[in-house]
């Protein structure tokens, strides 16, 4: 299962210092693998990692084995992506009845449309422009708390989930945390079950929580979250604005067919634009709650 995030340019090696919470004071630093497409193994704690085998009968420290398919599994060796979990509680212990309601909560969006982002049907609900267009920076809505979910809005779109193709573009605006980090809000995570996620911030960093490790992401920098991956997204300290001014906002791509990979190489030489030394990849983490 490929997951990564690009390099800070001048960083020389995968040691990272970032403060976590946008209340809180202190740092903590960072680990990552470096490369894209590569194999990795790390463990949050000792002996956590079966030795010499994927799935064996009684598992160390009484963990759950679970296999995340990235493809079907019967894709040849170069192709074929998957990540082998060992938690603390099966993943089906962390689902819920409750989901995010459906459909416009004003006269602006259209009663088809998601109340947050995703599920637009893009025959009815867009329009083909042939003019050239641009727009401008992602607004926050005034005077309300928006964490990452309820920030984002479908800007673009083709194709079909449902038939693995085409892709999503959004925009995110948002000033609250999913989880509690910083606050004593909710907790909440999310995955993507269509395809996978390129997000890029434009402006602030990102603290992002996956189930297989933590990620920070700054301007400048692009994150991509595969699909069936649960995260969270949170914000990093602000430094420069009162913490009830400062939000966050990019852009989100969203692809149906596949994963993503760097292009190859041969017309430019022999050295790409984006190396897979590039690329860090997360590294285990738990936390007991």
């Amino acid at each position: 299962m490929v997951f990564e995030k690009t390099s800070f340019p001048s960083s020389t090696n995968n040691h990272l210092t970032m403060c976590v919470g946008s209340t809180s004071s202190c740092s903590e630093e960072l680990i990552y693998h470096h490369g894209f497409g590569n194999h990795f193994e790390s463990e949050a704690y000792p002996g956590a990692l079966p030795q010499g085998r994927n799935n064996p009968r009684v598992v160390p420290l009484g963990l759950y084995t679970e296999q995340l398919s990235g493809t079907a599994f019967t894709a040849p060796r170069n192709e074929n992506r998957r990540t082998w979990l060992y938690r603390a509680q099966p993943s089906v212990s962390g689902t819920s009845n409750s989901f995010c309601a459906c459909g416009g909560d004003d006269d602006t969006v259209s009663p088809s449309l998601p109340e947050f982002f995703g599920g637009a049907d893009w025959s009815k609900d867009m329009k083909l422009d042939p003019n050239p267009m641009r727009w401008g920076a992602t607004p926050l809505q005034p005077g309300k708390r928006v964490n990452f979910i309820q920030g984002l809005h479908t800007l673009l779109g083709s194709g079909d989930a449902t038939c693995k193709s085409g892709i999503g573009i959004y925009l995110y605006a948002f000033n609250t945390d999913m989880s509690g980090i910083s606050s004593d809000d909710e907790d909440l995570h999310m995955y993507n079950s269509d395809g996978d996620f390129l997000i890029v911030p434009q402006q602030e960093s990102l603290w992002i929580q996956t189930e297989l490790g933590r990620l920070t992401v700054a301007p400048g920098e692009i994150c991509v979250i595969p699909r069936g991956i649960v995260f969270t997204v949170n914000m990093l300290n602000f430094e420069n604005e009162a913490e009830d001014e400062a939000f966050a906002r990019g852009y989100m791509l969203e692809i149906f067919r596949g994963h993503f990979q760097l292009p190859e190489l041969g017309p430019i030489g022999s050295n790409g634009l984006a190396n897979s030394r590039d690329f860090l990849h997360p590294t285990a983490y738990y936390e007991s709650k």
